[in-house]
């Protein structure tokens, strides 16, 4: 039994869009249509646990750990009418609870593989320019590296280059205008996520989707809530502490190239 004060924990961003993905915006009950958000982007149902986040409450287990019970494997949305319907819980018991999860899911999973495999398929005829020498940069940027370093250090951002190659294009756009209006704070670039949102005009779902794959990528850190900034940020993450993308978008400045030919027409070779 855990030995932890019992108290409800609010389930992360990343878990919340892992549930509504698998959700296919619909209620978890079976035959219900109810919408989990609707039109006007406003969250409609409720987040049900399967064992309750705190004593009193259905089929709470008070084996499980806080944040176990904040685990997508223990949530589902659910409208408000079933929410209330699975609170008999002589019908509905965690076994039952496990297999409408489950069910349900697996209908939005089989769609959500095919849409991923028709991606891939897609990025995969994507043409990547890696850079050759990052002679230009080197020169114009003052690094001063020698031949042998800067062998190293093209084949490190070329890693990094794959990587876009694996996103679709409207991935790296929204990535690309992240770069482009960073700022840079220590050792990081941060980003004011809600400053990205009004310029790419994205509602809050769109925007969600994005930086859930971002992040997944390892592109951006998981965004989180600052004061000094006033909404949520997040930091562009990268390699070994060098600011990769900081460089990148200065010699773009200096030199007038423009960056989403980079980024998203992923046309490396300019930087050499």
């Amino acid at each position: 039994m855990s030995t932890e004060e019992v108290k409800r924990l609010d389930p992360s961003m990343s878990t919340l869009r892992e549930l509504y993905i698998l959700s296919g915006n619909r209620c978890a009950f079976q035959g219900c249509t109810h919408e989990i958000i609707d039109v006007n982007g406003t969250l409609v149902t409720q987040l049900c646990h399967i064992e309750a986040a705190l004593p009193g409450g259905q089929r709470f287990n008070p084996k499980m750990t806080n944040k176990e019970r904040a685990h997508a494997s223990n949530l589902l949305f659910m409208c408000h009418k079933h929410h209330k319907v699975t609170d008999n819980v002589a019908v509905y018991n965690v076994e039952k609870m496990k297999q409408i999860k489950q069910n349900h899911e697996n209908l939005y999973r089989n769609i959500m593989n095919d849409m991923l495999k028709s991606i891939e398929d897609q990025t995969k005829k994507q043409i990547l320019n890696t850079s050759k020498s990052f002679k230009n940069i080197n020169k114009v940027l003052e690094w001063n590296l020698s031949d042998e370093d800067l062998e190293e250090t093209v084949k490190l951002a070329n890693n990094y280059f794959e990587i876009l190659k694996l996103l679709n294009k409207n991935t790296r756009s929204v990535f690309s205008s992240i770069v482009e209006r960073s700022e840079h704070n220590g050792l990081h670039r941060i980003i004011l996520l809600s400053l990205i949102q009004k310029n790419l005009q994205l509602n809050d779902n769109d925007m969600r989707d994005y930086l859930d794959i971002l992040v997944k990528y390892r592109l951006i850190s998981e965004p989180k809530l600052d004061d000094d900034y006033i909404g949520h940020i997040s930091e562009i993450r990268d390699p070994d502490g060098w600011d990769l993308w900081g460089e990148i978008k200065k010699i773009c400045e200096l030199q007038n190239i423009d960056l989403g030919d980079l980024i998203i027409e992923l046309d490396f070779e300019k930087l050499d």
